[in-house]
């Protein structure tokens, strides 16, 4: 999203003004994969504001959600044997 954001000629602060944001941080955090995620209202703006291919968006997001989904239900599926010092 960063560089989209780049791209674009937006400033963090710009985005969160377009979106209505009290202030960037969401902005920052989004492109550094912190916190619960874009909503995604927001991510359909930023498609929007970017001017990316929103079909490309959505497989992209499909996929991230997928692995997610897949790496937590392994987790609770197949817990790793804790290995013992020394092996």
């Amino acid at each position: 999203m960063k560089q989209a954001r780049l791209r674009a000629g937006y400033s963090q602060g710009d985005i969160a003004r377009f979106l209505g944001l009290q202030s960037a941080q969401s902005i920052s955090d989004w492109e550094r994969n912190y916190g619960s995620g874009i909503p995604v209202k927001s991510l359909k703006e930023l498609v929007k504001i970017y001017g990316m291919d929103a079909g490309r968006v959505f497989d992209l997001l499909l996929e991230y959600q997928y692995q997610k989904i897949e790496r937590s239900l392994a987790a609770e599926f197949f817990p790793q044997k804790r290995k013992k010092k020394g092996s």
